[in-house]
């Protein structure tokens, strides 16, 4: 049962860190960075911020968790 845990995190880490290392979320910032004004006529752009809102917080928070636990060890 622990060793299931273990690699799920392991897997998790691994999306996470291939995320960062592809620039996806350098280049959601930019998109974001770039959005002006009211976008709730454009319901595609409404749901593509809204999706990258949700991957850019489920990254922070696995990150967010994985710096605790390093710093726990120590």
């Amino acid at each position: 049962m622990l060793m299931r845990k273990v690699s799920k995190w392991f897997n998790t880490d691994d999306r996470c860190s291939y995320i960062v290392s592809l620039g996806i979320l350098d280049k959601l910032s930019e998109y974001l960075t770039n959005v002006h004004g009211p976008i709730d006529e454009n319901t595609s752009a409404v749901e593509f911020v809204q999706h990258a809102v949700s991957l850019v917080t489920a990254v922070v928070r696995v990150t967010s968790r994985r710096s605790v636990h390093s710093v726990m060890r120590v």
